[in-house]
């Protein structure tokens, strides 16, 4: 591994590991894409699928955005935009995105492409997509790279799944019976409440497509994933300092806002942003 050598300072890692009590962190200090996947290619088993998430603030924990208000009723609130989403959304959305309205599951990948709060909690298939998300925004901040592990996530919060080898991600036809319970749960913590499961969802937009975007869906028992709920959760610090450079060589190898959000206003802020504009 290129500069395997060169890992964070102790007191650097021990502060993170402190701050991050939730994952495992990887205690190598990246300043280039070349590193990075080095250490994609020695911690992670090439024939196992792994999921990724950029944060730009190491400090994000992983809940999904209808779950983090600290009050029910705001949650509650929050998870009934939904229902005023899919009632209000037909006449706006592009034709080739309008599911049936019977397809529950993809109004609410929809209502999460959009931004409205949902349960669900945004990976990628590909590792350079979440590196691009953990050094776009926050420059004076350490940003890190989530590993999550989905099949062995799965196994753990279905043991007795009663369809297929139980180390598998979740299909959104295959497992609706198991989705549907998860969309009408509530908004409070339960003591004996569903862990939070990992699913593919149905490529419809484009920027699902090109971000090879998948989802957790999250339960009642623990909104935040943590690595006791999820083995093999691992971190990759990516410190402030190299967030300029790393982001200058993902654009190289066409990594960018361009690419990653096909939507038209993402492109003038791209453009917009490399001339200093």
């Amino acid at each position: 591994m290129p500069r395997a050598i060169d890992r964070l300072d102790r007191r650097v890692i021990a502060a993170w590991r402190r701050r991050l009590k939730w994952t495992t962190v990887i205690d190598v200090r990246i300043d280039s894409l070349g590193e990075f996947f080095a250490v994609i290619d020695a911690f992670l088993k090439p024939a196992q699928e792994f999921w990724f998430r950029g944060h730009g603030d190491s400090s994000w924990v992983l809940v999904p955005s209808a779950l983090r208000y600290p009050t029910v009723g705001d949650r509650e609130q929050a998870l009934a935009l939904l229902s005023e989403f899919r009632r209000s959304a037909p006449l706006r959305l592009p034709r080739e995105e309008l599911p049936g309205t019977s397809e529950d599951l993809q109004w609410l990948a929809l209502a999460q492409h959009y931004g409205v709060p949902t349960r669900l909690l945004d990976w990628t298939e590909n590792a350079a997509a979440a590196l691009y998300f953990s050094v776009s925004e926050h420059e004076d901040r350490d940003g890190a790279v989530v590993i999550l592990d989905p099949a062995s996530l799965n196994e753990k919060s279905l043991p007795n799944a009663t369809r297929g080898p139980r180390r598998r991600i979740l299909d959104v036809h295959r497992d609706q019976d198991i989705l549907l319970r998860y969309l009408r749960l509530g908004a409070r913590v339960r003591t004996n409440g569903c862990l939070t499961l990992a699913l593919h969802p149905v490529l419809g937009t484009r920027r699902i497509l090109v971000q090879k975007g998948s989802f957790t869906f999250h339960g009642s028992r623990c909104f935040a994933l943590e690595k006791n709920h999820a083995p093999g959760l691992m971190v990759i610090p990516i410190l402030s300092g190299a967030k300029r450079a790393l982001r200058l060589e993902l654009q190289r190898i066409g990594v960018d806002r361009m690419t990653l959000f096909p939507e038209p206003e993402h492109l003038s802020r791209e453009l917009r942003e490399r001339r200093g504009l």
